[in-house]
């Protein structure tokens, strides 16, 4: 199976790096960037980036929990813990999805 999803990074900056681990962190795998977005005049990027990673399906069926954290051009990535913030945005932490298996 493939997952596919989006980054984004705050202040106009390029993601550069997206990683997956279904291991709770222990392990983390780089995912393929599909860049479709062009930087402004002044060099920002505004635009989510989408990402995919072709998952093992042995992975996938051993996981309870999927993690995916983006990394940007100033090696900032997402915290484990949702951090406040003065904006009130509670969506810069590391995202997860559960994985529910059933027959």
């Amino acid at each position: 199976p493939c997952l596919i999803y989006l980054a984004y990074t705050g202040g106009g900056r390029m993601i550069t790096r997206v990683e997956i681990t279904t291991n709770a962190g222990i392990n983390w795998h780089t995912c393929e960037l599909h860049r479709f977005e062009q930087p402004t005049d002044y060099g920002m990027y505004w635009c989510w980036i989408w990402w995919s990673f072709r998952i093992p399906i042995v992975d996938l069926i051993s996981t309870d929990e999927i993690w995916a954290r983006a990394w940007d051009e100033s090696n900032n990535t997402q915290p484990f813990r949702p951090t406040w913030n003065l904006m009130g945005m509670g969506n810069n932490q590391c995202f997860r999805v559960k994985v529910h298996k059933s027959l």
